[in-house]
């Protein structure tokens, strides 16, 4: 879940390269397999991290409308 959660957030150099290797260009998960270690435990984390986190809008500077859930 840790690992999950600093995919989706981090922006250390590890997140961002797992990010531009794991994501479509809309921010979407590749619908494929990848031949990777780590790709199915990760996008298994991926999943429960999004279906268990909600947003606090605050201010809404930083909701992109149309693209965020």
């Amino acid at each position: 879940m840790k690992l999950g959660w600093g995919f989706l957030n981090a922006h250390d150099p590890w997140a961002t390269f797992l990010r531009a290797k794991f994501l479509t260009r809309e921010g979407l998960l590749i619908p494929y397999n990848k031949h990777s270690s780590i790709w199915n435990g990760l996008k298994e984390a991926i999943a429960a991290v999004q279906a268990n986190s909600k947003w606090i809008i605050g201010s809404g500077r930083d909701i992109y409308f149309w693209r965020d859930c």
